[in-house]
């Protein structure tokens, strides 16, 4: 393939109205070689192009060419003053390493105008299958045009197709001599998410069949939109990128021409680790190399590249490498911003809704190392000294002490003085004035004879996730049922803060815990049960002063909060994952679950990537799998479930939904289950939210005064149902029994109906006991 020439693809952007008279030709080839042309190259059948009223039946075939210069060409009759040569190409095949030169000839001498790569033309069993192909010929002289195809030299690309050229047009010359000068812009931001760059390809093209186009002003060279998300280092999520073919066959992104240039950031990644892309700048032309650099798999790595450029400047991305580069986003600054002291980032940033209790800093994130000026800061019209910000290299914290409102956001304004903040070692540079406005979540609106409780530390394991917030009426005429509730979030994203819509418990007067959990940015599974569990151990062992009944439990969570919650509230007294958190000796009952399109049976769920994530090192441990999958554990006792699901969900099957309920209705656990139809991952409308919220009162009503299901457990500090001596066990129960013994992961290694048991080694162990409509647990640590 010939590599020296550049590669430029137009796009029809508007239909420019002519009169016929105004046409030097044209040509749609009802013959297949029209009076006054020279055509030393095949024919084919055209294609149709719509609203072209002199189409005809052929087109020109460019097939393999050879070596020879003109051995395949199409020269048009001599003409006088051209300004706009216009015509169609596609190819037949993928495999089409071939070059078009369009071309004057005068007398017997050739001036080639441009050059064009075949493999870059649309197939033409695609759709539409064609290009049109724009050309500036501003001439007032007299000569012919030439089109001819010289067929790729390179043994690694040997041409297998060929190109037609089709229905040329070509304008008289206007009088202006001047081509079209394209319009430049002050500066680019675009992360290829907002649904203007094209049909997302959802599965990749073959190396050497990456199509081309231009889009918003770029020219993607075998490039082209391509699904996939990733989250940066820096927290910033894209989603979609462009994808690049490798560096052998020429693939780049140009971007339009800037006005000026101060800055650069750009965002990529390679199919491998240690790749690389090149940035260029168009001079003369020619694009010269500015500089290389390394990329990674994942996340993205992220390139801020000063370029200082006072006037208008071309730059394109190539592909470095031998294989596949994304690029997720591309942001230039100008000189202005580059060179003056410019507020580059703010959080909160303008707009964005903080979490109050979350947010104890405003940073300010300047282009430049600063220091402190001489100016003001307010808040809402509060003073902040400057002395009190802290300042590292360029990016400023600002300490603050947000308050929330509840049932509706509350407002805020940031007005930060100009200067300041000035410039290390250059003081004339000071910062502009600043203004943001954001706002902090509304909080939960609760009851004036409630309490509430915002950010209780639940167990002490390092983190800062394992928090609640707990309301609770204050003068009960009797202690009232909890509802621990979960946020969503594929058990890695999420807070509870997002959370709302309690008024129907504290309609019922139920005390609420809204529970944060560690996910897997920080602890793999099982932590996210440990901790929903230690959660309730802290309710539990401060039931008294919370005026909570211990003997009603219920669980709430939608999404992965519905795993959570199902697999909390089945457990009942089983302590397996009741891990570094004080355990409560008194009785307790798991008196619901409400599960709002949770997963209930892990081992069909595996496809799901944040689940994977979430398993760590346990995601091919099956007897792992089967100690967190709820529908492992119903049973006789298993708690009064409530399930609504919608059956369109595109993230938890419906089928998780349908799966349990059977497995409840078979173990004869009462259940309710409301299906709704079309329904998505949740957002269901106002007339289904409505119906859940009346179905959920019932259902707990009905639970409440006919509580029948849960475990009925026994003073855990009071072994009286057993005796161990060393590794062997005795039952004390006359009645008919049936013993469980599991391992540390869950694993059922015994199962008698025997009064005396041997243990197989040392370890930590679940003992269960049944008998009629009893179960009695306890865990075993046996040195």
């Amino acid at each position: 393939m010939i590599k020296t020439f550049s590669v430029l693809l137009f796009s029809l952007i508007g239909i420019l109205i002519v009169n016929a008279a105004d046409y030097q030709f044209q040509e749609g080839f009802s013959i297949t070689t029209p009076d006054g042309w020279i055509r030393l190259c095949s024919s084919t059948s055209s294609l149709n192009h719509t609203g072209l009223t002199f189409s005809g039946s052929y087109a020109a075939k460019f097939d393999a060419a050879g070596s020879g210069r003109y051995n395949k060409n199409l020269i048009s009759p001599q003409i006088v003053g051209a300004d706009t040569l216009s015509f169609y190409v596609s190819k037949n095949a993928n495999a089409t390493y071939m070059t078009l030169y369009v071309g004057k000839v005068i007398g017997n001498d050739t001036t080639i105008l441009q050059t064009y790569d075949a493999f870059t033309f649309p197939n033409k069993s695609s759709n539409p299958g064609f290009s049109k192909i724009i050309l500036p010929i501003k001439d007032a002289g007299t000569f012919k045009i030439i089109f001819y195809a010289i067929a790729s030299t390179d043994p690694n690309y040997v041409n297998a197709g060929w190109f037609v050229v089709d229905d040329i047009e070509l304008t008289k010359y206007t009088g202006s001599m001047n081509p079209p000068v394209e319009q430049a812009i002050d500066k680019i931001q675009t992360d290829f998410g907002d649904g203007t760059w094209g049909t997302i390809a959802t599965t990749p093209y073959s190396s050497g069949s990456y199509p081309s186009s231009i889009l918003n002003g770029f020219n993607l060279v075998r490039s082209y939109l391509y699904t996939g998300s990733v989250t940066c280092v820096t927290g910033e999520k894209h989603v979609n990128r462009i994808l690049l073919d490798k560096s052998s066959l020429g693939a780049a992104v140009e971007f339009p021409a800037l006005n000026t240039v101060g800055e650069l950031e750009i965002h990529a990644a390679t199919g491998t680790d240690a790749m690389s892309f090149r940035l260029e700048e168009q001079v003369n032309s020619e694009w010269q190399v500015l500089g290389t650099y390394t990329t990674r798999k994942t996340p993205d790595s992220i390139y801020v590249i000063p370029l200082l450029r006072n006037s208008t400047t071309k730059l394109r991305i190539a592909n470095n490498t031998g294989s596949g580069l994304y690029i997720y986003k591309i942001v230039s600054r100008t000189y202005q911003e580059a060179t003056e002291l410019t507020l580059r980032s703010s959080s909160p940033s303008e707009g964005e809704v903080v979490y109050s209790n979350l947010k104890k800093n405003i940073m300010l994130t300047f282009n430049r190392n600063i220091s402190i000026g001489t100016g003001t800061i307010l808040l809402n019209g509060v003073s902040i000294l400057l002395k009190n910000c802290q300042i590292v290299n360029n990016v400023v914290s600002i300490p603050v002490t947000f308050t929330t409102t509840p049932g509706v956001n509350k407002v805020y304004t940031l007005i930060v003085s100009a200067g300041s903040f000035v410039e290390v070692g250059n003081a004339t540079n000071q910062s502009k004035m600043i203004t943001v406005h954001f706002e902090t979540l509304k909080s939960v609106a609760y009851p004036s004879s409630y309490n509430g409780l915002t950010d209780v530390v639940y167990k002490n394991v390092n983190s800062e996730n394992t928090r609640m917030d707990i309301y609770y009426p204050l003068n009960p005429k009797a202690p009232v049922p909890v509802v621990i509730n979960m946020h969503g979030g594929g058990w890695n994203h999420g807070y509870k803060e997002d959370q709302g819509g309690f008024n129907l418990y504290f309609n019922r007067s139920y005390a609420v815990a809204n529970v944060e959990y560690r996910m897997t940015g920080e602890a793999t599974a099982p932590a996210a049960v440990e901790d929903v569990r230690g959660a309730m151990m802290y309710l539990l062992n401060h039931a008294k002063e919370l005026n909570i009944d211990p003997m009603k439990i219920i669980f709430q969570g939608g999404s992965a909060g519905g795993h959570l919650a199902l697999i909390s509230g089945y457990l009942g007294n089983n302590p397996l994952f009741d891990n570094d958190c004080v355990l409560y000796g008194g009785n307790y009952k798991i008196m619901a679950v409400i599960d709002k399109y949770g997963p209930a049976d892990l081992n069909n769920f595996m496809f799901y990537t944040s689940l994977v994530n979430w398993l760590g090192t346990h995601a091919s441990d099956q007897d792992f799998i089967n100690s967190i999958s709820p529908i492992h554990y119903v049973d006789l006792y298993t708690p009064p479930t409530y399930i609504i699901h919608g059956d369109a969900d595109p993230t938890v099957p419906y089928s998780q939904s349908v799966t349990l309920h059977n497995s409840l209705d078979a173990a004869g656990v009462k259940n309710q289950f409301t299906t709704v139809p079309g329904g998505g991952h949740g957002g269901f409308s106002d007339t289904y939210n409505t119906q859940m919220e009346n179905e959920i009162t019932a259902f707990l009503t009905e639970v409440e005064n006919n509580s029948t299901n849960g475990v009925k457990n026994i003073d855990r500090n009071k072994n009286t149902f057993f005796s161990i001596s060393g590794r062997n066990i005795v039952i004390h129960i006359e009645a008919k029994t049936w013993t469980n013994v599991y391992d540390f992961i869950g694993k059922n290694i015994i199962r008698t109906d025997d009064k005396n048991i041997a243990l197989p080694d040392k370890g930590i162990y679940l003992l269960t006991v049944e008998k009629e409509n009893e179960k009695f647990v306890s865990k075993l640590i046996v040195k």
